[in-house]
């Protein structure tokens, strides 16, 4: 690190991934997070890639971070796969993610974009995920936006994050966001997310929370919680179906 900007070795979230975490009001976590990455599978659906068709983690990842310049930053990874040089297809599990955005209070906004590589030994299958996100606090409430997009194996899937944070009190802060996901490939197979929390710090370091959120499906969709999140995914929901989720409990920062 210096003023170079920064390089960085191993296991890390996606560049293009901070976009979903960033520009959703719960941050991506529990019951009401957005659940707008992953959209086409997880690792099991989406073979091949490392932890699916846009995951939140890859190991084996080159990163540069650029130096902040007058609000604008930027990243770029790489990462590999692990596969030996003779096999077939190869590339399988390779990525590539990026994200440019400007952050200058009030205004946060930023772009992302991966490309992973998928597939069997006999038939490669590329994956792209590509989002824009943005916000800006007001002081009283912050809105933000957050618009993503997933395509692969001849499947796409769009979403629509629309959401906000507002202060309550000195210690109190109240979250709202509302997600629709369009399956470009399907008919009837939309979805939606409402979701609502509360946060009360207790300390610097640590914070109640209460969180509810409820999915609603259309007849050939069967989305839950979340896809890429073991402990929310299951159980599977069936298709045309409605769920409503809750989580109460305390979360303390090391």
């Amino acid at each position: 690190m210096g003023d170079f900007g920064e390089v960085r070795l191993g296991r890390d979230k996606l560049a293009s991934y901070l976009n979903v975490e960033t520009f959703d009001p719960f941050g991506d976590i529990g019951v009401a997070g957005s659940g707008a990455n992953n959209m086409l599978g997880n690792a099991t659906v989406a073979a091949g890639t490392q932890e699916g068709s846009h995951s939140k983690r890859a190991s084996n990842i080159v990163s540069y971070l650029t130096p902040k310049m007058g609000g604008f930053h930027g990243q770029v990874q790489y990462g590999l796969g692990e596969r030996a040089s003779s096999e077939p297809n190869n590339s399988r599990g390779n990525f590539v993610s990026a994200r440019v955005g400007y952050q200058s209070n009030p205004l946060d906004i930023a772009l992302g974009y991966a490309q992973l590589k998928g597939g069997t030994a006999i038939q490669e299958v590329t994956y792209k995920a590509l989002n824009l996100g943005a916000s800006y606090d007001l002081g009283f409430v912050k809105p933000m936006l957050l618009v993503a997009t997933e395509r692969g194996a001849g499947r796409g899937v769009n979403a629509y994050t629309l959401g906000a944070s507002a202060p309550v009190g000195q210690s109190g802060e109240f979250r709202i966001g509302y997600t629709r996901f369009n399956t470009r490939n399907q008919v009837d197979a939309d979805s939606s997310k409402l979701g609502l929390g509360y946060i009360h710090k207790l300390s610097k370091r640590t914070v109640f929370y209460g969180l509810l959120a409820r999915v609603s499906n259309d007849s050939n969709a069967n989305r839950g919680f979340a896809v890429s999140s073991s402990s929310l995914a299951s159980p599977l929901i069936a298709a045309g179906d409605t769920a409503t989720g809750y989580s109460v409990g305390v979360r303390h920062s090391f």
